[in-house]
This record gives C-alpha cells, sequence and structure tokens, in this order.
C-alpha cells in the first residue's frame, strides 16, 4: 500500500504528514535503533534481576545522537513468551481496550514492514483532560518496534518497544518502551511553562502506565490460552545493590536510573553518578542544610546532631497548580562511608516518611548514589487526596519526579 491510498481517519482532521523514503528503514529510524538496553554491554540475567526487583525508568541525558536531548526508557517483567508480548504491541486498533488514555487508534499498513498508526489521546494533566490526535510510522522487526513522527500536536515524536528473552525462563519476557516527544499542543506547553515539574511527570509516567498496560494484557492474553509460567520470583533494592552494583551503575551513567521497587510501600529508588569520590559525597549529603540551600522547593533545619544522627526539620513544597506544602521531623541516621538513613517521627500532613541515601565507590573521583524513598501522599490535604482520586497514576508521576528532582540537587550540590 502505497502513501496515497492510505484511509485517513476523520479525528485527524486536515494535517499535513511527514512521508519517507523507507526504501531504506534502517536510515529513517536510526534515532531509535540506536538506542537499547542489551546493546550497551548490560548482561540479561543481571537485567531480569533488576526487572525482579521492579519496574525501571532510565533517564537517558546522552542519546546516541545529538537531534534527540533525551529519552527515557521504562522495563518491566511480563509472565508471558516474547512472542506473546510482540503480538500485543502490534495489535494496534485494539489500544483502546487497554491502553491508559488511548481513546482511537487506527493502523494503515504501507508495506510488509511499515505500517502507519493514527492515534487519539486523552490525557490527563491534573484536573484537564486534553484531546491529542497524531499519527507515527511503525517500523516493525523480530522482538522489536520502531516509530518516528508522521503528523500530529507534537513538535517531535520518536520511540520504539523492545521485547527481551529472559534467558532463565523462555516463556517470561522483559518489555522496554523509549520514548521522546515534544508537544505542539498550546495548553500542553503553557502548563509546562508555568509548572516545570509537570513535564518531568507526564514523562516519568506515560512509559511506565504504558510497559503496565502491556503486561497485564499479554497476560490476559496468555492465560486465556492456557499458558502457565512461574511466578516471578521477587528481588529487593538492597540485593541489586550489594551484587550488581557495576551494572546499576552501567544504566545510570546515562543520566539516572529509578527503580520502582515492588514493595509495600511502594519504594522510589533513583540513582546517578556523581563525579567525586565517596568520602566527599558522604560528607556533602551530611550536611543538609547547605544541599537544601541550592533548593527553592525544600529546606533542612537541624534541630539537634551528633557524630551517628541528626534530628531535622524538613519542610517541602511541590507547585503542580496548586501548591502541596508538607513540614515534619526526620531522624537521620549516618553509617560511613557508604550510607544515610532517614525516618519521619512526627505527625504532620505527610506520612510514612522514610528512605536513604546508599554509596557505592566507582574510583577515585566517581560514585554510584542511590536516593530511595517512600511517604503516603494521601495524608498531604484534601487536594491531593481529590488529585489522586481522580487519577490514581498521578501518585507515581509524582514520587517519580520528586525522586528525579532530589536526585539532580544532590548530584549539584556534591559536584559543587
Amino acid at each position: 500500500m502505497s502513501f496515497e491510498s492510505i484511509n485517513i481517519p476523520k479525528f485527524m482532521g486536515k494535517m499535513k504528514f511527514i512521508e519517507y523514503d523507507f526504501s531504506n528503514p534502517q536510515d529513517v529510524f536510526k534515532l531509535t535503533l540506536a538506542e537499547s538496553v542489551v546493546s550497551k554491554g548490560i548482561d540479561q540475567s543481571i537485567l531480569y534481576n533488576i526487572l525482579q526487583a521492579g519496574q525501571i525508568v532510565i533517564i537517558n541525558e546522552h542519546p546516541e545522537s545529538d537531534a534527540i536531548p533525551w529519552m527515557t526508557t521504562s522495563g518491566i517483567l511480563v509472565n508471558a513468551p516474547p512472542d506473546q508480548v510482540y503480538n500485543v504491541i502490534r495489535d494496534v486498533p485494539n489500544y483502546t481496550k487497554f491502553m491508559p488514555q488511548s481513546e482511537k487508534a487506527v493502523l494503515e499498513k504501507i508495506n510488509q514492514d511499515i505500517d502507519q498508526c493514527f492515534y487519539e489521546l486523552g490525557i490527563k494533566i491534573l484536573f484537564v483532560t486534553i484531546k491529542i490526535p497524531y499519527s507515527v510510522y511503525h517500523y516493525n522487526q523480530k522482538n522489536r518496534v520502531d516509530w518516528i513522527m508522521a503528523a500530529g500536536d507534537f513538535k517531535a515524536n520518536y520511540g520504539a518497544f523492545e521485547v527481551v528473552p529472559v534467558p532463565e525462563n523462555p516463556s517470561m519476557s522483559m518489555l522496554f518502551f523509549t520514548c521522546y516527544s515534544q508537544p505542539r499542543h498550546k495548553l500542553v506547553n503553557s502548563m509546562f511553562t508555568k509548572y516545570p515539574m509537570l513535564d518531568i511527570m507526564i514523562n516519568l509516567s506515560s512509559g511506565t502506565l504504558v510497559v503496565k498496560a502491556m503486561k497485564n494484557r499479554a497476560e490476559s492474553i496468555f492465560a486465556e490460552k492456557g499458558g502457565k509460567t512461574p511466578e516471578i520470583q521477587k528481588n529487593t533494592f538492597e540485593n541489586l545493590f550489594q551484587n550488581h552494583p557495576t551494572t546499576l551503575a552501567k544504566l545510570a551513567a546515562r543520566g539516572s536510573l529509578l527503580v520502582i521497587e515492588d514493595s509495600k510501600p511502594i519504594f522510589y529508588c533513583g540513582g546517578t553518578i556523581v563525579k567525586s569520590p565517596m568520602e566527599k559525597v558522604f560528607k556533602s549529603l551530611r550536611d543538609l542544610e547547605g544541599m537544601s540551600s541550592i533548593s527553592k522547593d525544600w529546606t533542612a533545619k537541624i534541630i539537634k546532631q551528633n557524630e551517628t544522627s541528626a534530628e531535622v526539620k524538613m519542610k517541602t513544597i511541590m507547585d503542580l497548580t496548586f501548591k502541596f506544602e508538607s513540614d515534619y521531623i526526620a531522624d537521620y541516621t549516618f553509617e560511613p562511608p557508604d550510607r544515610i538513613s532517614y525516618i519521619g517521627v512526627t505527625d504532620s500532613n505527610l506520612k510514612g516518611v522514610a528512605g536513604s541515601y546508599e554509596l557505592f565507590s566507582l574510583g577515585d573521583s566517581e560514585t554510584l548514589v542511590f536516593y530511595r524513598n517512600t511517604s503516603d501522599l494521601k495524608t498531604q490535604g484534601f487536594m491531593m487526596r481529590k488529585l489522586l482520586n481522580i487519577e490514581p497514576t498521578f501518585e507515581l508521576a509524582i514520587q517519580a519526579s520528586q525522586t528525579k528532582y532530589m536526585l539532580s540537587t544532590m548530584q549539584q550540590w556534591c559536584e559543587r
């Protein structure tokens, strides 16, 4: 089928479509084909161990092409074989049945390997739902689907699905969703400009929602067909950090790595490489008042402190069109040379506060640092509870973006 014979859905309106020469798809899709989790020297068995602890998000601030400023990759373990997961990815017309925010989805084939897909999303940003029609071209290969922008309310839209077999079990899969997008919608752009945290929230959460939806769909279909796989063996972040720090460092070297622990409560673990020796990083992290001085969104005030512990009054502010403020007292415990932990000890409008900084030396001048944290956002007042009741997925978005923000502040402070 040629471009001329494509049936364009009415919901696309009168958009102008970008047309490519697909005689050499490797060249057309080279920006995303250069990005692969397993092509960076990452052992698949260790990657499987990491996903046993929970979902991951890799924030790649150093992509292979300068044409893309950053990319996010979300990964999850799926209890279904690779061919079943791949079939779900290719089943675009049924996205409306299981994919969050997908209100319309149409697929037209251009040739054996290339599809043109048309979508209309209903994106919820706080209390507003925005309709975004757009189209992309899919390049279908074995266990992988890449896409590139064709038309719509995006200035740019690149991405890929990648299905990776589990070496230990052929009836399980690792699914990765890589994406870079830049919206064109005026309201979305104005909200991102006024509230920068929203941009981080949307990008971090969208990938995790997509892979979770794909996982649920693939596992459901596989089970209906009588498929059986062993239960996923759980892992913990503590085991990962103890046994596979160098692999975690490889993933974090691209920018930062987020591990969303499959635990109760859920811990959000953000890791990055700090260009400073571990002893200096530990000393910098002890200076909580100093670190908070470079942030507009949180402050720390030491109440009392000794060599092994500190009592600290914390105050945080989140500006998400509404300002959410919290203050509490936390007990910090210093465990040199590689760990600082804390726990909230007073009642406030944010309960369930706990976390830690975990350090691993990568030599004389670099340190792998993970910031691990949890809190109960539903205790943060009426407006936060209402927001999470309207859209429960915002909890993951808020927690993940807060973790990324704290990680950036920590890195800036330790590398000053």
